[in-house]
């Protein structure tokens, strides 16, 4: 008698890939997407499965939504209970990275860490104290100057547009430029984020960061360095924060990385070593 074919894990969606091969986990962005992965998708489906994590069903309801460490619990779970094959990565650009970083602190805690953590351009958010202050006091006077400028009406005024979503450190949303669908979706992760205070993780970490838009706040690996507790790798890619995905190029600059994992070794006592995309490019090619 057959044994019966597993059943698909209902927190991931599977889509695309080598059977038993290694399991590549795209995080769900501000939306509950993972538009951004479809150039990586395409690029690795022959040498891995790629799957994209679900929002859990209250994170859609009005009621509320959990925090990013309830969302990381849930995500964590789901991954140890699904019997993923080959080694698991877990990715997510920009804004996805962060449940990426927090699912693979808790499946760390829980002695399960990923192979890899990958955060595509994501900086730690930045706070304003007198700590931050003192080490990049003119990046903070520049950030800080930016901010007030394009939220003056808001700050001095009382005038809140409703659709412009906007915090010190962090990306400003203007909700019009999304469809109406995701809106509320959207609030909701960026509530969650600005409550979001990440914990030092043990999963290895690997940081690409746009060469096009360096962070002046962060120069080791956007400010996750100091919170790895593990092997961390951070790598200089060519593009900017949308372009490093959207144009073919770059897409497949990053996959070919991915793909032969040739990144920079992390040392034993996880020391974090830099490099210039074309120093990382010579030994993928």
């Amino acid at each position: 008698m057959a044994a019966p074919e597993k059943e698909e894990p209902k927190a991931l969606r599977w889509l695309a890939g080598k059977t038993n091969g290694a399991t590549l986990i795209f995080m769900p962005d501000f939306g509950g997407n993972v538009i951004y992965a479809s150039p990586l998708v395409k690029a690795l489906s022959d040498v891995c499965n790629c799957y994209s994590m679900l929002l859990p069903p209250e994170f859609l309801s009005p009621s509320g939504a959990p925090s990013i460490e309830e969302l990381g619990s849930q995500f964590a779970s789901k991954i140890i209970g699904s019997q993923l094959s080959g080694p698991i990565h877990i990715l997510g650009h920009s804004y996805a990275g962060i449940p990426a970083y927090e699912t693979g602190r808790q499946l760390a805690q829980r002695g399960a860490a990923p192979d890899m953590v990958w955060l595509l351009d994501l900086s730690r958010r930045r706070r304003f104290n007198l700590r931050e202050v003192s080490r990049h006091p003119f990046a903070h006077f520049k950030g800080l100057s930016k901010y007030i400028l394009a939220n003056r009406r808001r700050l001095f005024l009382r005038r809140q547009n409703p659709d412009i979503l906007s915090a010190y450190g962090v990306m400003p949303f203007n909700l019009t430029e999304h469809p109406e669908s995701y809106r509320d979706i959207i609030r909701r992760n960026y509530a969650a984020l600005l409550k979001y205070r990440p914990r030092p993780s043990g999963s290895p970490i690997t940081v690409l960061q746009a060469i096009e838009e360096i962070d002046a706040f962060y120069e080791d690996g956007l400010g996750w360095r100091e919170l790895s507790l593990g092997p961390f790798r951070s790598i200089d890619v060519p593009g900017n924060h949308l372009s490093m995905l959207r144009q073919h190029e770059n897409a497949n600059y990053i996959a070919d990385l991915i793909r032969t994992d040739l990144l920079v070794e992390a040392t034993p006592n996880g020391q974090n070593i830099r490099r210039s995309g074309s120093e990382i490019r010579e030994n993928v090619t």
